[in-house]
């Protein structure tokens, strides 16, 4: 069985494709992140904003707004992947500067001044 099942996964990733979030998918990923914006209204602004403008945004689609405006300019957010043309997988993905919370992290912050 166990076989079976990996055998299973294995199929399901090589059927998946991806595309960077556009104007184009843009109801592709609002459909993925749903009416919370996929964890109480964060639109994965978390890292994008700073404290209190993450938490207003939280408000009357201030985050989904945030993350729409981006991909409007074209800037870029992340990837969305697709199984059977439906989204059903989402991945940050930017240089490191559009990540302004990082830098600040004990964690997280840059190892150095490399452009990523």
């Amino acid at each position: 069985m166990k076989k079976r099942h990996a055998t299973k996964e294995i199929t399901v990733v090589s059927e998946m494709s991806f595309e960077p979030l556009s104007k184009s998918n843009w109801s592709k990923f609002t459909e993925l992140f749903g009416e919370r914006g996929a964890c109480g209204n964060c639109w994965c602004m978390y890292y994008r904003l700073n404290p209190t403008d993450f938490a207003e945004g939280k408000q009357n689609n201030g985050n989904k707004d945030a993350m729409k405006a981006l991909v409007w300019e074209n800037a870029p957010t992340g990837l969305l992947g697709f199984y059977e043309g439906k989204a059903i997988a989402w991945c940050a993905f930017a240089p490191r500067e559009d990540f302004p919370k990082l830098a600040r992290s004990r964690v997280h912050k840059p190892i150095d001044d490399a452009k990523v």
